[in-house]
Protein backbone atom coordinates (compact mmCIF):
# COMPACT_ATOMS: atom_id res chain seq x y z
CA UNK A 1 0.00 0.00 0.00
CA UNK A 2 1.49 3.34 -1.03
CA UNK A 3 1.76 5.97 1.67
CA UNK A 4 -0.68 8.84 1.51
CA UNK A 5 0.83 12.00 0.08
CA UNK A 6 0.90 14.90 2.51
CA UNK A 7 -1.43 17.78 1.76
CA UNK A 8 0.28 20.43 -0.27
CA UNK A 9 0.45 23.95 1.00
CA UNK A 10 -1.76 26.39 -0.93
CA UNK A 11 0.02 28.11 -3.78
CA UNK A 12 -0.89 31.48 -2.37
CA UNK A 13 -0.33 32.13 1.34
CA UNK A 14 -3.86 33.16 2.24
CA UNK A 15 -4.10 31.62 5.70
CA UNK A 16 -0.64 31.47 7.24
CA UNK A 17 -2.09 31.00 10.72
CA UNK A 18 -2.48 27.34 9.73
CA UNK A 19 1.24 27.18 8.91
CA UNK A 20 2.91 29.39 11.54
CA UNK A 21 0.38 29.14 14.35
CA UNK A 22 -1.57 31.88 16.09
CA UNK A 23 0.06 34.67 18.07
CA UNK A 24 -1.46 33.60 21.38
CA UNK A 25 1.98 32.83 22.78
CA UNK A 26 3.49 36.10 21.55
CA UNK A 27 6.02 34.44 19.25
CA UNK A 28 7.61 37.52 17.65
CA UNK A 29 9.82 35.42 15.35
CA UNK A 30 6.82 33.66 13.83
CA UNK A 31 5.00 36.97 13.54
CA UNK A 32 7.82 38.62 11.58
CA UNK A 33 8.30 35.70 9.23
CA UNK A 34 4.56 35.33 8.65
CA UNK A 35 4.27 39.02 7.77
CA UNK A 36 7.03 38.66 5.18
CA UNK A 37 5.38 35.65 3.56
CA UNK A 38 2.02 37.41 3.48
CA UNK A 39 3.69 40.30 1.67
CA UNK A 40 5.21 37.90 -0.85
CA UNK A 41 1.85 36.14 -1.25
CA UNK A 42 0.17 39.45 -2.02
CA UNK A 43 2.56 39.98 -4.91
CA UNK A 44 1.77 36.53 -6.25
CA UNK A 45 -1.91 37.44 -6.41
CA UNK A 46 -1.28 40.15 -9.03
CA UNK A 47 -0.84 37.50 -11.67
CA UNK A 48 -0.91 39.69 -14.81
CA UNK A 49 2.07 42.05 -15.03
CA UNK A 50 4.66 41.31 -12.34
CA UNK A 51 6.56 44.50 -13.16
CA UNK A 52 3.43 46.69 -12.97
CA UNK A 53 2.83 48.77 -9.82
CA UNK A 54 0.83 46.93 -7.19
CA UNK A 55 -2.46 48.43 -6.01
CA UNK A 56 -1.75 51.28 -3.59
CA UNK A 57 2.01 51.27 -4.42
CA UNK A 58 4.27 53.09 -6.87
CA UNK A 59 6.72 50.16 -6.92
CA UNK A 60 6.55 47.11 -9.14
CA UNK A 61 6.14 43.62 -7.78
CA UNK A 62 9.70 42.60 -8.63
CA UNK A 63 11.13 45.46 -6.59
CA UNK A 64 8.95 44.68 -3.57
CA UNK A 65 9.72 40.95 -3.91
CA UNK A 66 13.44 41.75 -3.78
CA UNK A 67 13.00 43.85 -0.63
CA UNK A 68 10.98 41.08 0.99
CA UNK A 69 13.62 38.47 0.34
CA UNK A 70 16.32 40.79 1.73
CA UNK A 71 14.24 41.24 4.89
CA UNK A 72 13.64 37.49 5.09
CA UNK A 73 17.34 36.72 4.72
CA UNK A 74 18.27 39.28 7.39
CA UNK A 75 15.65 37.87 9.79
CA UNK A 76 16.88 34.29 9.31
CA UNK A 77 20.51 35.38 9.72
CA UNK A 78 19.66 37.18 12.94
CA UNK A 79 17.87 34.14 14.31
CA UNK A 80 20.78 31.85 13.44
CA UNK A 81 23.31 34.23 15.05
CA UNK A 82 21.22 34.52 18.21
CA UNK A 83 20.94 30.75 18.52
CA UNK A 84 24.66 30.28 17.93
CA UNK A 85 25.71 32.62 20.74
CA UNK A 86 22.95 31.47 23.06
CA UNK A 87 24.05 27.85 22.80
CA UNK A 88 27.81 28.41 23.17
CA UNK A 89 28.96 26.45 26.19
CA UNK A 90 31.00 27.90 29.04
CA UNK A 91 33.56 25.51 30.54
CA UNK A 92 34.38 25.82 34.24
CA UNK A 93 38.03 25.61 35.27
CA UNK A 94 38.62 24.98 38.95
CA UNK A 95 41.73 26.81 40.24
CA UNK A 96 43.48 27.26 43.58
CA UNK A 97 42.35 30.04 45.90
CA UNK A 98 45.82 30.83 47.24
CA UNK A 99 48.43 33.48 46.44
CA UNK A 100 50.94 31.56 44.33
CA UNK A 101 52.47 34.05 41.92
CA UNK A 102 53.94 34.04 39.34
CA UNK A 103 51.73 31.02 38.61
CA UNK A 104 48.40 32.23 39.96
CA UNK A 105 46.57 34.46 42.41
CA UNK A 106 43.11 35.97 42.93
CA UNK A 107 43.17 39.75 43.26
CA UNK A 108 39.86 41.62 43.67
CA UNK A 109 38.01 38.45 42.63
CA UNK A 110 40.03 38.22 39.40
CA UNK A 111 42.13 35.15 38.68
CA UNK A 112 45.53 35.99 37.21
CA UNK A 113 49.05 34.68 36.58
CA UNK A 114 50.91 32.72 33.91
CA UNK A 115 48.56 29.73 34.13
CA UNK A 116 45.60 31.90 33.15
CA UNK A 117 47.56 33.63 30.41
CA UNK A 118 48.40 30.27 28.84
CA UNK A 119 44.84 28.95 28.97
CA UNK A 120 43.34 32.26 27.81
CA UNK A 121 45.57 32.16 24.73
CA UNK A 122 44.26 28.70 23.88
CA UNK A 123 40.62 29.69 24.47
CA UNK A 124 40.93 32.79 22.31
CA UNK A 125 42.42 30.87 19.39
CA UNK A 126 39.68 28.21 19.45
CA UNK A 127 36.77 30.47 20.36
CA UNK A 128 36.13 28.67 23.65
CA UNK A 129 34.53 30.34 26.67
CA UNK A 130 36.15 29.60 30.04
CA UNK A 131 35.04 30.49 33.55
CA UNK A 132 37.65 30.32 36.33
CA UNK A 133 36.35 29.23 39.73
CA UNK A 134 38.86 29.78 42.57
CA UNK A 135 38.41 27.29 45.42
CA UNK A 136 40.27 26.20 48.57
CA UNK A 137 42.47 23.24 47.68
CA UNK A 138 40.47 20.59 49.55
CA UNK A 139 37.19 21.76 48.00
CA UNK A 140 38.84 22.04 44.59
CA UNK A 141 39.70 18.34 44.65
CA UNK A 142 36.25 17.39 45.96
CA UNK A 143 34.44 19.36 43.24
CA UNK A 144 36.69 18.00 40.52
CA UNK A 145 36.38 14.36 41.59
CA UNK A 146 32.58 14.66 41.79
CA UNK A 147 32.33 16.07 38.25
CA UNK A 148 31.23 19.60 39.22
CA UNK A 149 34.14 21.10 37.25
CA UNK A 150 35.06 20.66 33.61
CA UNK A 151 38.78 21.14 34.24
CA UNK A 152 41.25 21.47 37.12
CA UNK A 153 44.36 23.64 36.94
CA UNK A 154 47.09 23.19 37.99
CA UNK A 155 47.16 19.41 38.04
CA UNK A 156 49.76 16.66 38.16
CA UNK A 157 49.26 12.91 37.91
CA UNK A 158 51.34 12.33 41.04
CA UNK A 159 49.19 14.51 43.30
CA UNK A 160 46.78 12.49 45.48
CA UNK A 161 47.76 9.43 43.47
CA UNK A 162 46.50 6.89 46.02
CA UNK A 163 43.11 8.61 46.34
CA UNK A 164 42.65 8.69 42.56
CA UNK A 165 43.56 5.02 42.22
CA UNK A 166 41.25 4.03 45.08
CA UNK A 167 38.31 5.84 43.44
CA UNK A 168 39.24 4.50 40.00
CA UNK A 169 39.13 7.95 38.45
CA UNK A 170 39.95 8.08 34.73
CA UNK A 171 41.61 11.49 34.65
CA UNK A 172 43.21 12.83 31.48
CA UNK A 173 46.12 15.26 31.65
CA UNK A 174 47.29 17.82 29.13
CA UNK A 175 50.82 18.31 27.91
CA UNK A 176 52.95 20.42 30.29
CA UNK A 177 51.87 24.06 30.67
CA UNK A 178 54.88 25.32 32.61
CA UNK A 179 57.54 23.81 34.86
CA UNK A 180 57.93 24.25 38.61
CA UNK A 181 60.78 23.70 41.04
CA UNK A 182 60.21 22.63 44.65
CA UNK A 183 63.15 22.66 47.05
CA UNK A 184 64.82 24.28 50.02
CA UNK A 185 65.71 27.97 50.26
CA UNK A 186 68.29 29.01 52.84
CA UNK A 187 70.10 32.15 53.99
CA UNK A 188 73.05 33.19 51.88
CA UNK A 189 76.15 31.31 52.98
CA UNK A 190 74.20 28.15 53.91
CA UNK A 191 73.53 26.95 50.36
CA UNK A 192 76.30 24.33 50.54
CA UNK A 193 75.15 22.74 53.79
CA UNK A 194 74.64 18.98 53.81
CA UNK A 195 71.24 17.48 54.52
CA UNK A 196 72.48 16.18 57.89
CA UNK A 197 73.06 19.78 58.96
CA UNK A 198 69.39 20.68 58.38
CA UNK A 199 67.28 19.80 61.43
CA UNK A 200 64.15 21.92 61.03
CA UNK A 201 62.41 23.22 57.92
CA UNK A 202 59.43 25.51 57.39
CA UNK A 203 56.61 24.51 55.03
CA UNK A 204 53.41 26.13 53.81
CA UNK A 205 50.39 24.61 55.58
CA UNK A 206 48.94 21.81 53.47
CA UNK A 207 52.07 21.28 51.36
CA UNK A 208 54.15 18.10 51.56
CA UNK A 209 57.98 18.12 51.36
CA UNK A 210 58.10 14.87 49.39
CA UNK A 211 61.87 14.63 49.13
CA UNK A 212 62.25 14.79 52.92
CA UNK A 213 59.43 12.49 54.08
CA UNK A 214 61.79 9.64 54.98
CA UNK A 215 63.88 11.87 57.21
CA UNK A 216 60.72 13.33 58.78
CA UNK A 217 59.32 9.84 59.49
CA UNK A 218 62.68 8.81 60.96
CA UNK A 219 62.51 11.94 63.17
CA UNK A 220 65.77 13.24 61.75
CA UNK A 221 63.96 16.33 60.50
CA UNK A 222 61.11 18.37 61.99
CA UNK A 223 58.72 20.75 60.23
CA UNK A 224 57.13 24.02 61.18
CA UNK A 225 54.04 25.04 59.20
CA UNK A 226 52.98 28.54 58.25
CA UNK A 227 49.71 29.42 56.46
CA UNK A 228 51.33 32.40 54.73
CA UNK A 229 54.05 32.25 52.08
CA UNK A 230 55.35 35.67 53.13
CA UNK A 231 55.31 34.57 56.78
CA UNK A 232 57.24 31.45 55.83
CA UNK A 233 59.87 33.50 54.01
CA UNK A 234 60.26 35.76 57.06
CA UNK A 235 60.83 32.69 59.24
CA UNK A 236 63.68 31.66 56.97
CA UNK A 237 65.21 35.15 56.86
CA UNK A 238 65.06 35.48 60.68
CA UNK A 239 66.67 32.04 61.14
CA UNK A 240 63.74 30.50 63.03
CA UNK A 241 64.13 27.46 60.76
CA UNK A 242 67.23 26.12 59.00
CA UNK A 243 65.51 26.23 55.62
CA UNK A 244 62.10 26.59 54.04
CA UNK A 245 60.55 24.15 51.58
CA UNK A 246 58.81 26.05 48.81
CA UNK A 247 58.22 26.42 45.09
CA UNK A 248 61.40 28.36 44.26
CA UNK A 249 59.95 30.77 41.63
CA UNK A 250 57.12 31.51 44.08
CA UNK A 251 59.58 32.17 46.90
CA UNK A 252 61.64 34.48 44.70
CA UNK A 253 58.51 36.36 43.58
CA UNK A 254 57.36 37.23 47.11
CA UNK A 255 60.90 37.99 48.28
CA UNK A 256 61.12 40.49 45.43
CA UNK A 257 57.58 41.90 45.34
CA UNK A 258 56.40 41.70 48.97
CA UNK A 259 59.54 41.80 51.14
CA UNK A 260 61.73 43.82 48.76
CA UNK A 261 64.58 41.48 49.66
CA UNK A 262 65.52 39.39 46.62
CA UNK A 263 68.72 38.08 48.23
CA UNK A 264 67.16 37.27 51.60
CA UNK A 265 66.99 33.56 50.77
CA UNK A 266 68.56 31.55 47.95
CA UNK A 267 67.88 28.16 46.42
CA UNK A 268 70.00 25.33 47.87
CA UNK A 269 70.49 23.44 44.61
CA UNK A 270 72.81 20.85 46.19
CA UNK A 271 70.00 19.58 48.45
CA UNK A 272 67.15 17.29 47.27
CA UNK A 273 64.60 19.06 45.08
CA UNK A 274 61.94 18.28 42.45
CA UNK A 275 61.47 19.78 39.02
CA UNK A 276 58.20 18.89 37.31
CA UNK A 277 55.30 20.48 35.40
CA UNK A 278 51.80 21.81 35.88
CA UNK A 279 49.05 20.42 33.64
CA UNK A 280 45.32 20.78 33.00
CA UNK A 281 43.19 17.80 34.06
CA UNK A 282 39.71 16.66 33.00
CA UNK A 283 37.40 13.71 33.52
CA UNK A 284 35.32 14.07 30.37
CA UNK A 285 36.66 16.58 27.82
CA UNK A 286 39.41 14.63 26.13
CA UNK A 287 38.59 16.30 22.78
CA UNK A 288 39.36 19.78 24.14
CA UNK A 289 42.46 18.46 25.85
CA UNK A 290 43.76 17.26 22.48
CA UNK A 291 43.19 20.73 21.02
CA UNK A 292 45.03 22.26 23.97
CA UNK A 293 47.98 19.92 23.37
CA UNK A 294 48.17 21.01 19.73
CA UNK A 295 48.06 24.65 20.79
CA UNK A 296 50.88 24.13 23.31
CA UNK A 297 52.99 22.32 20.72
CA UNK A 298 52.83 25.12 18.17
CA UNK A 299 53.06 27.97 20.72
CA UNK A 300 56.51 27.22 22.16
CA UNK A 301 57.88 30.65 21.33
CA UNK A 302 54.87 32.39 22.91
CA UNK A 303 55.17 30.21 26.04
CA UNK A 304 58.89 30.99 26.32
CA UNK A 305 58.08 34.71 26.20
CA UNK A 306 55.55 34.27 29.01
CA UNK A 307 58.04 32.36 31.18
CA UNK A 308 60.61 35.09 30.63
CA UNK A 309 58.11 37.84 31.50
CA UNK A 310 57.10 36.05 34.70
CA UNK A 311 60.75 35.23 35.55
CA UNK A 312 60.22 31.47 35.64
CA UNK A 313 62.98 30.54 33.19
CA UNK A 314 65.75 31.32 35.68
CA UNK A 315 65.78 27.82 37.19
Amino acid sequence: MRPTKPDRLPRRAKNLDDIWGHEENGNSVNHKLKSLFLEIGTMGSVGRDFYAPLPGSKQGGMHIMKNCFIKLFAACLGIMTTCLFAEQRVYTVGVELIPFMPYSDVVEKKYQGILRDILDGFAQEYGIKLKYEPLPISRLYAYFYSGKLDFKMPANKYWQKEIKEKRNLKIKYSSPLVHFLDGLMVKAGNENKKIEEISRIGVVSGFTPWEYLDRIKAKNLSTRENPSIVGLLEQGILGRVDAIYINVPVGQFYLRESLRNSSGLIFAKSLPHTKSHYHVATLRHDDLLQKLNKYLDRSKSKLADLRSRYKIDNY
